[in-house]
């Protein structure tokens, strides 16, 4: 078989005269796959001045805390609270809760993870970081136990 390129084409026209022109609509189109879409930024939920708990939604069922304590290392995002609802079984209900020593901690931590993915999970949700409905540690404490 021959290949079929605009050389081959320009030496053809050259073979039957002026009167060749190649119909490209003829033949076989190849259609290129699109680039693959990055993911678009996901706007930041806004939290009242003072904020130091949040809620962290679509954490996967299979996580434990100890799964999140290894992806968010408490020296690097100084919470002092992590709460993790969980089932019978121990499956997480896919949303947790951090209280932070200081609302900045809070507003990095939102900056840092809204919109992203953990490491073993799905590309189907992203996380979702908004403020507690509860603010501060004794108040979560007291409203979650």
């Amino acid at each position: 078989a021959q290949r079929c390129d605009q050389s081959t084409l320009t030496q053809q026209s050259r073979n039957l005269g002026d009167s060749f022109t190649p119909n490209y609509r003829q033949w076989p189109v190849r259609v290129r796959p699109e680039p693959a879409r990055r993911p678009q930024a996901r706007l930041l939920r806004p939290m009242e001045p003072g904020t130091v708990t949040i809620m962290v939604r679509n954490i996967p069922a299979r996580y434990t805390k100890e799964k999140l304590l290894f992806e968010w290392p408490v020296h690097r995002y100084h919470f002092d609270m992590l709460y993790l609802p969980a089932n019978r079984r121990g499956m997480s209900l896919g949303y947790g809760f951090l209280n932070f020593v200081s609302s900045e901690h809070a507003l990095t931590f939102q900056r840092c993870w809204h919109g992203r993915y953990l490491a073993d999970h799905g590309p189907n949700k992203h996380l979702d970081v908004s403020q507690a409905r509860v603010q501060g540690l004794i108040e979560s404490l007291r409203d979650m136990l």
